[in-house]
């Protein structure tokens, strides 16, 4: 071989080991990719079509780094909205949160959702080769774990499609760089409904029936021997339950108006008019009277117990006059779990009065709901 055809010869060996060195270089590096999210997922608080609802990011990474900034991308078929688009403002007005007041949960599938600090979202951008509406959020300094779950809500800025539809995809990609630049770490995808129109709400109704119950401790009443110079009292309780949202009302009437002896034909008279004012004990006279001295609250009751003016007496030496027609002695402006009128009926008599051992009346107490 001639001394020329060696150097050719040693030139094309050259030439072919640069070569190769070239390829092992930009051929055979190998290229990290990706990671796949291993949990992913969007939740809307609203799926009725054209609701702005907050949209709640959850992502599991499977790049144990720091996340700088997170990609959204929604279904979006082309530039002119159709009914499987999803909007997304391009007006800089995308806001996020990881706020309990914006329904950020703090358990997501039982499993501690940790909210991941967002500095705002950029103006959204449509990719129609794609057919995704994205936009980008910049996450403030977090290095991620592998077995935890992150999250945050978009609070305002989405708007649903206008038709109902099953299966919207959607992309999330997150970056090592704000703005979505950098090395993207890992990425997911998933899918979203929506629905038509409320049917994504359920209106509970329910009845509560009415209920009033009206019971009085006894029926009878003894003022036992009645003095001329002080008074004898017998105590009555009536209670009242009732879920009457308007609260309720109690009536009393006597049968005679005083008492009487049948045997004697003598009376015990009750004294004043009925004037909205209590009449007071003078001894030595007849006196026939009716109080309530107090209204005790029941358990939950509502409102205001108010006994009638008429009949608001001491139980002793004021009380109220007896009518021989209803009038009424109590009131209440709520429910009641079982109000008691504390009632006082009041006797005593004049120095001339008819000795006898029969005097009677009988009272009749009534109560009704207002609802």
């Amino acid at each position: 071989m001639s001394l020329g055809n060696v150097r050719r010869s040693i030139l094309a060996v050259g030439l072919l080991f640069t070569l190769l060195s070239v390829f092992v270089v930009f051929f055979g590096k190998k290229v990290s990719a990706a990671g796949i999210l291993t949990r992913t997922s969007v939740r809307l608080s609203r799926h009725s079509v054209s609701a702005t609802p907050k949209v709640l990011i959850v992502i599991r990474p499977t790049n144990a780094t720091q996340v700088s900034s997170i990609k959204i991308g929604f279904s979006a078929a082309q530039a002119t909205a159709t009914a499987t688009d999803f909007g997304i403002s391009n007006t800089n007005i995308l806001t996020a949160s990881t706020a309990a007041a914006d329904d950020f949960p703090s358990l997501y599938q039982n499993t501690t959702l940790l909210g991941l600090g967002i500095q705002g979202g950029t103006a959204a951008s449509l990719d129609v080769a794609s057919s995704y509406t994205q936009a980008v959020f910049n996450v403030v300094s977090t290095t991620t774990s592998t077995s935890s779950l992150y999250g945050f809500i978009i609070t305002a800025g989405i708007t649903n499609p206008s038709g109902a539809n099953a299966n919207l995809p959607y992309f999330i990609n997150t970056y090592s760089a704000a703005g979505g630049g950098g090395t993207n770490l890992d990425t997911g995808t998933g899918a979203v409904a929506t629905v038509s129109s409320g049917a994504d709400l359920v209106t509970v109704t329910a009845t509560v029936g009415p209920t009033f119950n009206f019971a009085l401790n006894t029926n009878t009443a003894a003022l036992g021997t009645l003095s001329t110079t002080s008074v004898n009292t017998a105590a009555v309780t009536a209670t009242i339950t009732t879920n009457a949202a308007n609260g309720w009302t109690t009536h009393m009437k006597s049968a005679n108006g005083y008492l009487l002896s049948s045997a004697t034909g003598g009376t015990i008279a009750t004294q004043g008019t009925i004037d909205d004012t209590t009449s007071l004990y003078s001894s030595g006279n007849d006196w026939y009277q009716f109080s309530i001295t107090s209204i005790t609250q029941g358990s939950g009751s509502l409102g205001t117990r108010t006994v009638a003016a008429e009949y608001n007496g001491n139980g002793g030496s004021t009380g109220g006059t007896f009518s021989t027609n209803y009038q009424e002695i109590g009131r209440s402006s709520g429910v009641s779990g079982g109000d008691i009128l504390n009632m006082r009926i009041q006797g005593a008599v004049k120095t001339t009065g008819n000795a006898a051992t029969d005097y009677t009346d009988t009272l009749t107490f009534v109560g009704a709901g207002l609802f």
